[in-house]
């Protein structure tokens, strides 16, 4: 069934094709239609069959998909909340001057709902045409929610979707290639290169929170890791320093309003890890907050 809107708010008119227990894909057949939005969300030119990634965030759906949201507890007791703010000023009129200051406030505890971090893929068709596809979804009671967010996710990104059994999807030959992290040179990279990639490649407007973000950053470089990875596609806000030789990999968002994520595990490990994944309390070492601690904390870990 094809389907062309903007949104649904119901799935089940469209499943009516299909019996309770099949297996269902969600798919954009017409690629050649779509080969700058595909770059835009974290697909290279080339669209290798088998190659998948968690796409860039651009509308409501994809935002939820790569990071979740978060729910507001307005029952429960509030909490204090700390940020660094950058203040800027003229100085006798004509000099510019700035300093970052800390602020805190009572606001409402908030729970996060996780992200459903769903992946598309590229694959062939019964006539071995390039598709872009979701996962295989069996259609039960309890996936019609899932099935319904693809949808939304599929029309955000490309205006258009269809729903396909499995038998007009031909086997993947090649395992899945995940193109959600960019491995940059290793080897000491000064920091004014390494800040000219990362504006280059995020689209994170320059704000009152940047300067903040940036010195973090640097400071975490500034204890020269092995390798930097930057996330692309909806893993675009994040930067591993690999401290290999430690088994140390710091995970830093280029947001506002995150968290440092300390992991012990190898790389290797961590790029086969879907977003939800990384960011679950259980799975990493420790999680630095960005309060007045938090330079002397990371040197504790680094040095």
């Amino acid at each position: 069934m094809h389907i062309s809107q903007r949104r649904i708010m119901k799935i089940d008119a469209y499943l009516n094709e299909f019996k309770v227990g099949e297996e269902i894909y969600i798919i954009q057949n017409n690629t050649s239609k779509y080969t700058k939005k595909l770059e835009e969300i974290g697909f290279d030119s080339s669209l290798i069959v088998g190659n998948s990634v968690l796409p860039k965030a651009i509308g409501s759906v994809s935002r939820f998909n790569a990071n979740g949201k978060f729910e507001l507890l307005r029952d429960e007791s509030k909490e204090t909340y700390i940020i660094d703010r950058e203040i800027k000023w003229l100085a006798f009129g004509k000099h510019p001057m700035s300093r970052l200051v800390t602020f805190s406030y009572n606001r409402y505890k908030r729970k996060l709902i996780d992200a459903p971090a769903q992946e598309l893929v590229v694959m062939t068709d019964k006539d071995d045409n390039k598709i872009i596809s979701s996962k295989l979804i069996t259609f039960t009671l309890e996936n019609k929610l899932l099935i319904k967010h693809n949808v939304n996710l599929f029309l955000e990104l490309f205006g258009e979707c269809q729903l396909v059994d499995k038998n007009l999807i031909s086997r993947i030959k090649t395992p899945i290639k995940r193109l959600n992290w960019n491995l940059l040179p290793k080897g000491k990279m000064p920091w004014n290169e390494l800040e000219n990639h990362l504006k280059d490649k995020t689209d994170i407007e320059l704000n009152r929170n940047s300067k903040e973000i940036y010195a973090r950053i640097n400071y975490i470089n500034s204890f020269e890791p092995d390798f930097i990875a930057t996330g692309n596609g909806g893993f675009n806000d994040y930067v591993v320093l690999g401290f290999e030789s430690m088994d140390i990999f710091v995970l830093e968002n280029r947001k506002p309003q995150n968290a440092t994520y300390i992991f012990r595990n190898n790389w290797q490990d961590i790029t086969k890890l879907s977003k939800r994944e990384i960011l679950k309390e259980s799975l990493q070492d420790k999680r630095l907050i960005h309060n007045l601690n938090w330079k002397e904390n990371i040197q504790k870990i680094l040095e």
